[in-house]
């Protein structure tokens, strides 16, 4: 009969060094067992075990952690001795996710996938957002480049027309939102950034999803 220390003994230095950074991941977006739990239906137990070093995991339960951290598999995978200090992202290239959950927004991150930033670029498919969505405020500043199309850009009572090539740099602790005009297909490239640089590149966190 297998022990726990059994368990751990039998991990490999890249599952200890795996578990330790979901660790950090969920300390660093405030999360309890039990709203990672939630967030991933993976259970409580099951997470606990992964921490303490008493369970291996899968490529398919680390994927689920990996979507609910919003950050991309493949860095669990990146010897942070050799970490890059550049990323190039290829044209339509990107993390692809849906931010605030299916009423949210198509985003494509170009530069997750590399810690310790103090940015977070990400191109967003505003048309994909639902109409009358609910203002959303976050720490930090934000900046928003009208790739193509027309948006609408709603700040605190303000409300702002954007066409392609106009651009914005504001508070984003203020209640905010962008929404397509007539449905009509419109990019954004948005950076946002935490005015104390302590989210170090985690939108999820920033966001405070």
């Amino acid at each position: 009969m297998s022990t726990d220390s059994d368990v751990e003994s039998g991990l490999s230095a890249a599952e200890k060094r795996i578990a330790q950074m979901l660790t950090r991941l969920r300390r660093d977006n405030d999360l309890t067992l039990s709203e990672l739990s939630e967030k991933t239906g993976l259970s409580e137990s099951y997470l606990s075990r992964i921490e303490n070093l008493k369970a291996a995991i899968s490529i398919a339960k680390l994927a689920k952690l990996a979507d609910a951290f919003v950050v991309p598999i493949t860095m669990f995978f990146v010897d942070e001795g050799s970490e890059a200090r550049c990323i190039f992202t290829p044209k339509g290239k990107g993390t692809k996710v849906r931010l605030r959950g299916r009423h949210g927004i198509d985003v494509r991150f170009v530069a997750n996938s590399l810690r310790g930033r103090m940015m977070e670029p990400f191109f967003a498919d505003v048309a994909s957002a639902e109409r009358g969505a609910s203002m959303q405020s976050h720490e930090g500043d934000e900046f928003i480049y009208v790739v193509r199309g027309k948006c609408r850009f709603f700040y605190g009572t303000e409300m702002i027309d954007m066409n392609a090539g106009d651009s914005i740099y504001f508070d984003s602790g203020i209640q905010h939102r962008v929404e397509p005009v007539d449905r009509r297909p419109c990019e954004i490239l948005s950076i946002v950034t935490s005015r104390d640089f302590t989210f170090h590149g985690n939108m999820a966190r920033l966001l405070n999803e």
